[in-house]
Order: C-alpha cells, then structure tokens, then sequence
C-alpha cells in the first residue's frame, strides 16, 4: 500500500504495532552525522533516534503552556523570575524581621 507520504511498511517494530510509512528528507551532513553518533552511543538505529526526537517535539507542541516543555526560555521569562526572586527575597527578610513578634491589631 503506498500513499502520497511514501511507501507503506508493513513490518512490526520492536514496541509499536502501528503501520509506518517511509518518507524520504534530505539532512544537511552535520546533522546525518550527528544522529548517526547519537544512535551509536544508545546502540540504537537511526531510525529509531529520528522518531524519539519527532516524538518529543510533538508532544512539546501540545503542551505549550507548561515552561518545562519548552526547549526556549524568552528574555521576559527571565525578566519575570527576577521580579518575582526579588519579590520573594523582600518577603523573607521581612518575615525574619516579624519572626518572634505579635502584630497588634
């Protein structure tokens, strides 16, 4: 069965059951390199390095809200933690002040 994505293959992976499709893309060498290195190293086959990566950064895009997920932090996300650090950092050394002490009221 063949589809405007590529070849259909019918072969069961190791974990996933699911039909696969072949699709043909052109890397740029540095990054051919760089999956054939990264697959060496976990003993896996390229193929199964592509599809983890297209993986994670699929699931990332659902989840966009959640900072953990993004691979970039913005100059704003930054500028944001420093305000609120700074606002923690006033809080406590006040707090320290108050500590022992009853406010009346």
């Amino acid at each position: 069965m063949t589809n405007n994505l590529g070849s259909s293959d019918q072969s069961t992976p190791k974990n996933i059951s699911e039909q696969k499709v072949a699709i043909k893309i052109q890397l740029p060498m540095s990054l051919a390199k760089a999956i054939k290195r990264r697959a060496s190293r976990l003993g896996q086959d390229h193929n199964e390095v592509i599809l983890a990566a297209l993986q994670r950064l699929l699931e990332e895009e659902e989840e966009p809200d959640q900072l953990t997920s993004s691979r970039f932090v913005t100059v704003e996300d930054l500028t944001e933690l420093v305000t609120r650090i700074s606002a923690l950092e006033s809080v406590s050394s006040r707090m320290k002040d108050l500590q022992g002490k009853w406010i009346a009221s």
